[in-house]
C-alpha cells in the first residue's frame, strides 16, 4: 500500500496541473447594454478569473444610427451589431477595484501573479461567428512587459474553438512571465453588422501533459493488476 503512495501523489499533482483553467464562462456577472455611439466601459463581478470582468463597448461607425448590443448571461456572451454598425468589444481581467466609465480600460490591482506556466494556449469557445473577426490577445506582467498578438477568427455558423498559443505571441519589453500574469485583455473587432457569441474562455495545457497523465493512469493500473 505504501509503495502506491508516491505514484498516487504524483498522479494527483499532474491531474490538477493538466486541467483547463476557466478565465470566464459567463455564468456570473450578467450584463446587458445597447448603444449607438461612443464608448461605454463597465464592470461585473463574479466567478471569472480575478473576480471581476471589465467590458468595453465602442461604436466606430454607425451611418444609420442603429444598435450595438451586448448581452452576457447564462453561460453566453452575445455580441450583435445591427445593419452597418461597426464596433469594438473588449474584455479585461485584472482584479477588483479599478475605475470605469472612461474611454479606455484602466489598469487594476492585478491578478495576484496568476500562474499559467502549466498551459500553452488560450482557447475561445464560440457558439457562432457570422463574419471573420480580428481578435487581439494581451497578457501582462506589470514588472516585465506584455505578450500580445492579433489573429483572424474565421466565420462559422456552428460551434467551434479557436486557440491562441502563448509561444507565438509578440513581446513588448521582456514580454509577460506566464508564471506571474497580472492582466489579461481581449479585443474583438468585427466587420460592420458582425454578430458572434462566446460560450467560455479558458487556458488549456499542452497535449503532451494530457498524454503523460493518460500514460501515468495506465502504468498505475498495470502495477495494480500485477499484485
Amino acid at each position: 500500500m505504501q509503495r502506491s503512495l508516491v505514484p498516487l501523489v504524483g498522479l494527483a499533482f499532474l491531474g490538477a496541473s493538466a486541467r483547463a483553467l476557466i478565465i470566464d464562462d459567463f455564468t456570473s456577472g450578467p450584463y446587458s447594454n445597447s448603444i449607438q455611439a461612443g464608448t461605454v466601459i463597465a464592470s461585473q463581478t463574479g466567478t471569472m478569473v480575478g473576480g471581476e470582468r471589465d467590458t468595453m463597448m465602442r461604436v466606430t461607425d454607425n451611418p444609420f444610427g442603429f444598435d450595438f448590443e451586448v448581452v452576457i448571461n447564462d453561460g453566453l456572451a452575445a455580441i450583435s451589431n445591427d445593419v452597418s454598425v461597426d464596433s469594438l468589444f473588449g474584455l479585461d481581467y485584472d482584479g477588483i477595484g479599478e475605475e470605469t466609465g472612461g474611454e479606455e480600460f484602466v489598469r487594476g490591482p492585478g491578478l495576484g501573479g496568476l500562474d499559467l506556466s502549466a498551459y500553452d494556449r488560450i482557447r475561445f469557445a464560440f457558439l457562432e461567428n457570422d463574419q471573420d473577426l480580428q481578435l487581439t490577445v494581451q497578457f501582462r506582467t506589470f514588472t516585465r512587459g506584455m505578450s500580445f498578438g492579433t489573429f483572424t477568427v474565421p466565420a462559422s455558423h456552428t460551434p467551434f474553438t479557436f486557440d491562441v498559443f502563448f509561444e507565438g505571441l509578440d513581446r513588448r519589453g521582456q514580454g509577460a512571465d506566464f508564471s506571474q500574469i497580472e492582466r489579461i485583455t481581449l479585443f474583438f473587432d468585427g466587420l460592420p453588422s458582425a454578430d458572434f457569441a462566446l460560450q467560455d474562455i479558458q487556458t488549456v495545457p499542452e497535449p503532451a501533459t494530457l498524454t503523460a497523465l493518460a500514460v501515468a493512469v495506465g502504468l498505475l493500473a498495470a502495477r495494480r493488476r500485477k499484485r
